[in-house]
């Protein structure tokens, strides 16, 4: 393979992971995450849309000029992968232990942290939870509703609550 279509395909490899918001999914991507400058974040959203459009030699050719290192990239997009799979479990767990000051602590300032807070609101996720798992998914989405937690639009798992992290409890 041809280091062109090496660097192109690594490059939509990681404006793919950009644009999904994927897993890492603890929260939006930023530049600073990434250890990219503004510019550089800029520049890979650009380059996606080009690759998306079919234009991925203008695509390269942007992630070139914008001096974007994508092993580096790569390394943080993993790493940040992996402290938002770590977090997940951190909340699941306390959810699983039905401890609630666990969850405050897993959930920190996250988004989850302005939808539950007091002890009623953690009691009634887990209500929702219980619910969802016993198949009655139009009342936990109601409880879910009641809390402000939206469903994520087009998440491939059916069943599954969210767009804050910690959000599809399962």
């Amino acid at each position: 393979m041809s280091t062109l279509h090496t660097i192109t395909g690594g490059a939509l490899a990681l404006m793919m992971l950009l644009s999904a918001g994927t897993a890492l999914a603890a929260s939006p991507l930023s530049a600073d995450m990434l250890g990219l400058t503004d510019d550089q974040f800029e520049a890979l959203q650009e380059a996606r849309e080009l690759r998306k459009s079919g234009d991925h030699e203008g695509a390269r050719e942007l992630i070139e000029e914008a001096d974007i290192n994508l092993e580096e990239l790569k390394e943080a997009v993993k790493e940040r992968r992996e402290e938002a799979r770590a977090h997940r479990e951190e909340v699941r767990a306390a959810v699983d232990a039905g401890d609630y000051d666990a969850f405050v602590d897993a959930v920190g300032d996250g988004p989850f942290a302005d939808k539950i807070t007091s002890e009623e609101d953690f009691d009634m996720l887990i209500e929702a939870r219980e619910l969802r798992e016993a198949g009655d998914h139009e009342g936990a989405r109601e409880i879910l509703d009641e809390l402000g937690i939206e469903k994520r639009d087009g998440h491939k798992k059916p069943g599954r609550f969210g767009g804050h992290r910690g959000g599809d409890l399962q």
